[in-house]
């Protein structure tokens, strides 16, 4: 932990220091990934994670259907398929990252509101000790 750290842990009152904890801690890729379920829009990485099964299960047909295909036209329309299901895998993956950044960003920015309001109830105790 570095001195600013370990400085502004010291600084906090009791109260505060179980939020502190909470949100300077590291998550992992499984508890970011998973916070995207939790909230407001969790509906909409449901039906993300929902879309990549059913994306995941027609690449899987269109592949076994691109073997099994007699002509040359067939086998462009299976593996066309196939490609259409790994660009919508793919953005449904990048839209998770997204998602995960932005959770991690605001994580972070609660941590400073925190330490920003902690900051200011000492300064103004401070100067409400001098004038006494």
């Amino acid at each position: 932990m570095r001195d600013i750290d370990r400085s502004i842990l010291e600084a906090l009152r009791q109260d505060d220091e179980e939020l502190y904890q909470h949100f300077a801690a590291e998550h992992t890729m499984f508890h970011n990934a998973m916070d995207l379920f939790r909230g407001r829009q969790r509906w909409l990485a449901l039906a993300g994670a929902f879309a990549m099964i059913v994306l995941l299960a027609v690449a899987v047909f269109t592949v076994v259907r691109f073997l099994q295909a007699d002509t040359v036209r067939g086998m462009l329309l299976w593996s066309a398929a196939f490609l259409l299901c790994v660009v919508g895998g793919t953005g449904l993956k990048i839209w998770a990252w997204i998602e995960m950044s932005k959770n991690s960003i605001m994580r972070e920015i609660k941590r400073i509101e925190l330490q920003m309001a902690h900051l200011a109830r000492e300064v103004r105790g401070a100067a409400g000790s001098e004038t006494s």
